[in-house]
């Protein structure tokens, strides 16, 4: 059962950048692989017999696979506007870490683990448990170790375009005053309420149930046994929260009248015949300002940061020298 209507969501948008991150860092490191600086008076021979194992991607019958061929299917698979718009990525990651290099600036250890620790958080309060996130990453074909490592090998250059305009970037009270109130919606947190459910096919089955319950059957339990809901039969009937217009309008208006604790009597809906059991609400909310001014300035300093990052970055590729060789 599909309940839940598609909602618009900013998640979307974290997986695709999350996957493009991890299809860039597999070319960058082909990329790495592949530059060769020969050491003058070394002969293509020494140069050969130098190659590590570590070039190496497979061996097929004591034929080896090298990274050449591995970087030559991956162009091929994305196709070159894809693969020169990540040389155009290298470049830049260049650029950026040698203008550090020569303002002496570093990002240290322990920013950069707070800064990973940082993005995993923000995108785990993106839900509303640990399961939803798994469920969502599983979409994808990842774990959340699938997940933490892309987050370490993006943040880095993440942290190095922050470190390079901090210096530049201010925020002013009015400014975050203007987008708190600007952003208001965005902000306010709707009712919401946390519910359980058994569905099955029939009324008939549905009266038996609610008998067993009424007999004090456990509701996990039944649900387990009985719900034809896939998503959420197998972990007791368990919803989550929701908010509204989430829910067809029969789910929802039963359980949003419920009280904690309480439980429906039967429902019906395109989907079969629910019973439903809430077990949690949350109230709508508005947070002040003063609760979301360090929230709202981290937000205004990225969108500084980036409208900064990519003024320089077209002025400093034109006063440097650069020579693609990618084609």
């Amino acid at each position: 059962m599909n309940e839940i209507k598609n909602k618009s969501s900013n998640l979307w948008i974290i997986m695709s950048f999350i996957i493009a991150g991890l299809i860039a860092l597999s070319i960058v490191t082909a990329l790495n692989s592949n530059t060769t600086v020969a050491n003058d008076g070394q002969s293509s021979e020494s140069n050969e017999q130098a190659a590590s194992e570590s070039d190496v991607v497979a061996i097929v019958n004591d034929e080896q696979i090298d990274k050449n061929k591995l970087f030559d299917l991956m162009v091929q698979q994305l196709g070159k506007e894809t693969s020169g718009a990540l040389v155009q990525q290298l470049i830049d990651q260049t650029l950026v870490s040698q203008e550090l290099a020569k303002k002496g600036l570093v990002v240290t250890d322990e920013e950069l683990a707070n800064g990973i620790s940082k993005e995993i958080e923000n995108f785990k309060a993106s839900f509303g448990s640990e399961e939803e996130v798994e469920a969502y990453l599983l979409q994808y074909g990842m774990s959340m170790e699938d997940y933490e490592k892309i987050v370490e090998d993006m943040v880095p250059f993440q942290l190095e375009i922050e470190k390079l305009f901090e210096s530049e970037i201010d925020v002013t009270d009015e400014e975050i005053t203007k987008y708190y109130e600007e952003n208001l919606s965005f902000y306010t947190e709707n009712e919401q309420v946390k519910a359980s459910h058994i569905l099955v096919e029939t009324k008939e089955e549905a009266e038996a149930i609610m008998q067993q319950i009424n007999d004090g059957v456990d509701f996990a339990e039944l649900a387990k046994e009985h719900s034809i809901d896939p998503g959420s039969g197998a972990n007791g009937g368990d919803l989550g929260f929701f908010g509204r217009d989430m829910m067809v309008p029969e789910f929802e208006e039963a359980a949003f009248n419920l009280s904690v604790g309480e439980m429906s009597e039967i429902v019906q809906s395109e989907f079969g015949f629910h019973i439903i059991k809430v077990t949690d609400k949350k109230e709508a909310k508005t947070p002040t300002l003063e609760e979301k001014q360090e929230e709202i300035k981290e937000e205004l300093i990225k969108v500084k940061t980036s409208e900064q990052y990519q003024l320089w970055i077209e002025e400093v590729k034109t006063e440097s020298e650069i020579e693609v060789l990618f084609n």
